[in-house]
């Protein structure tokens, strides 16, 4: 098998070709049942539950599987993070039923889900990722997601004086089951998926007092299609449809038709998507077209078009980052490793990105220079330089106009050891330019212990000082805040034998933030008009979650799991207790999760 560059226009067709003769497909069915205990100290509650995933694989080329009762989210938690815009946060799914055959519903390049995140030391970790959110109409997270109870244009469906806090309405969906159909036929690929939500119950509260909130689930399903021709000329064309019937009988029905072309060498390859959605008695369209160039080893040129209308809306199963936007970007890469004496590799990167909204102002521009070195001893150097022109902010309002915004800039130097030695280290610090002018400065520290292939620990620290910083408060009103931001996370694994391991994680986010000046949206084109202070707009942030767990594989596919999980997210307090030091120890001790499960998972199969 040759060595290959993973800057080179082919790869996969270049690896050497392997023969099994005499292979005998066998029929396969696996039944997994499992039962599950929840001891919920923070609701004191007691769950237990008990269901079972099935496997039928009768020839090579088809697949069924289906989950009864599944008890999704116990041994897995989410990553801590804060967003204060308007923009969503993408969670990768991290459920097997999900993961499991999902290649064949991922339509285009950009539907692909890039791993990473906090918990992983070293400069490559450090560095900020410009690979940006997934454009797909499938996001599995969404199937048994927190229920959803606001409408795109800001309504509510619960009842007029019903409030539900915010922890309850954070919480996932039960599923009764789901079930998924994947094959192929020649250069025929389909898949078929299909899922159904359990009712929700939330505490609530009205002018009455407190109840119960009974909410319907939700019913979901997708269909896929597709066809490609082999040899080093591929063409490919499928079909995507997606379907959620919603609670309040606002049905979200989406379409996708995707192209794909890739010609001789590999040099050319093309990716194409129209959607279209038809979502509450809204019509949208959209599309976009991703072309990659590479005329030589080391050398690629990327060029990237959106367009996506203001009715556009595929959030109740997809995700794109916003609707109502026309978008180009070109990428210039160009790596190398010949002719260096003191380096390794070396690679510098350059990308264009400008989007306009319907009405055709900028609102998202920018210049990215990166540059990376790799030492001989395998450490790396990597710097960074951005540049945002000037915009208009038509989101972070809410609703409530757009903005102007003056240009800034973003600058990174970052260094890391090799990963692979038994201690590596990692450090960068990046300074900001804020959008009311004032700086940001970023520090970030890892480190990663590895002795032997049966321990290893990872920690992490992210320190900003801010300046600057603007965040909406309500309506048309801003506030520009001073505010120290501290994010440590640690992660440890320790298998004491090959069938059990020991798992723990820590991460914590907290923000103490100062109000600076206050602003108003204009009513008119400009920018934030600075009105005088009426009150104080100080404000807490203290995240935290906790997990450890036990994983014993008593046999291939069957194990027992015991996690315990802890999370917290104290509410806002401004006073001579809100020091980080007080903040981390109250997190640890209020939590809103406090849970401890037991999971049994095993296999019958044939």
């Amino acid at each position: 098998t040759p060595s290959l560059p993973f800057s080179a226009a082919q790869f996969m067709s270049n690896l050497g070709h392997f023969e099994f003769k005499e292979v005998r497909a066998a029929q396969q069915l696996d039944v997994y049942p499992f039962l599950s205990n929840t001891w919920d100290q923070a609701q004191h509650e007691n769950r237990f539950r008990p269901g079972a995933d099935i496997f039928w694989r009768p020839s090579s080329n088809f697949q069924v599987t289906a989950t009864l009762n599944p008890d999704f989210g116990s041994v897995e938690s989410d990553d801590v993070v804060v967003n204060l815009t308007a923009f969503e946060t993408f969670f990768p799914d991290k459920r097997l039923f999900f993961l499991e055959g999902q290649e064949v519903f991922i339509t285009t390049p950009r539907a692909a889900v890039r791993r990473g995140g906090p918990g992983n030391s070293g400069a490559r970790a450090t560095v900020q990722n410009f690979v940006g959110e997934p454009t797909t109409l499938v996001n599995t997270r969404r199937i048994g997601g927190p229920p959803r109870i606001t409408l795109p244009n800001g309504t509510t469906i619960l009842p007029a004086g019903v409030k539900i806090a915010d922890e309850e309405l954070g919480k996932f969906t039960d599923l009764l089951g789901a079930a998924k159909v994947t094959g192929q036929i020649g250069g025929v690929r389909y898949g078929l998926l299909t899922a159904f939500e359990d009712g929700v119950r939330l505490r609530a509260r009205d002018a009455g007092g407190n109840f119960t909130y009974k909410l319907d689930g939700r019913d979901f399903g997708i269909a896929r299609l597709s066809y490609e021709t082999g040899g080093l000329n591929r063409n490919g064309i499928g079909y995507i449809g997606t379907l959620v019937r919603r609670p309040d009988n606002n049905d979200a029905i989406v379409h996708g038709i995707d192209g794909h072309l890739l010609r001789g060498n590999g040099a050319f390859k093309l990716d194409s998507q129209l959607i279209a959605s038809s979502v509450r008695d809204a019509h949208g369209y959209g599309g976009f077209t991703d072309l990659r160039y590479t005329p030589e080893r080391g050398v690629q040129h990327a060029f990237a078009l959106d367009y996506f209308d203001k009715k556009l809306d595929i959030s109740d199963l997809g995700f794109i980052r916003r609707n109502d936007v026309l978008g180009m970007r070109y990428a210039y890469d160009r790596s190398t490793s010949q002719g260096l004496t003191h380096l390794r590799t070396k690679r510098v990167s350059l990308t264009l990105s400008q989007e306009y909204n319907s009405d055709g102002r900028a609102v998202r521009s920018g210049v990215f220079l990166r540059n990376r070195w790799t030492l001989l001893n395998e450490s790396e150097l990597r710097t960074e330089f951005n540049y945002f022109p000037h915009r208009w902010d038509d989101r972070n309002s809410l609703g409530n106009g757009a903005y102007k915004v003056d240009g800034r800039w973003f600058g990174e130097l970052s260094f890391g050891t090799d990963t692979a030695k038994k201690f590596s280290s990692s450090i960068a610090g990046r300074l900001t330019q804020e959008e009311l002018g004032g700086p940001t400065y970023e520090g970030l520290l890892g480190f990663s212990f590895k002795p032997n292939d049966r321990f290893s620990l990872d920690l992490d620290v992210d320190y900003a000082h801010r300046s600057g910083w603007i965040l909406h408060a309500v309506d048309r009103k801003f506030t520009a805040y001073a505010a120290r931001d501290l994010r440590p996370s640690l992660a440890l694994d320790a298998f004491i034998n090959a069938h059990q391991q020991l798992r723990l994680t820590l991460q914590w986010a907290g923000i103490r933030a100062e109000d600076q000046k206050h602003f108003l949206v204009p009513i008119s084109d400009g920018a934030l008009k600075e009105v005088p202070s009426t009150s104080s707009r100080d404000f807490t942030i203290s995240r935290m979650t906790v997990q450890f767990r036990y994983r014993w594989e008593i046999d291939p596919l069957s194990d027992l799991f015991v996690v315990y999980t802890r999370g917290s997210n104290l509410p806002n307090r401004v006073s001579s207790e809100d020091s980080f030091d007080n903040l981390f120890g109250d997190a640890l001790r209020d939590p809103v999760i406090d849970e401890l499960v037991i999971k049994l998972r095993y296999r019958f199969g044939r």
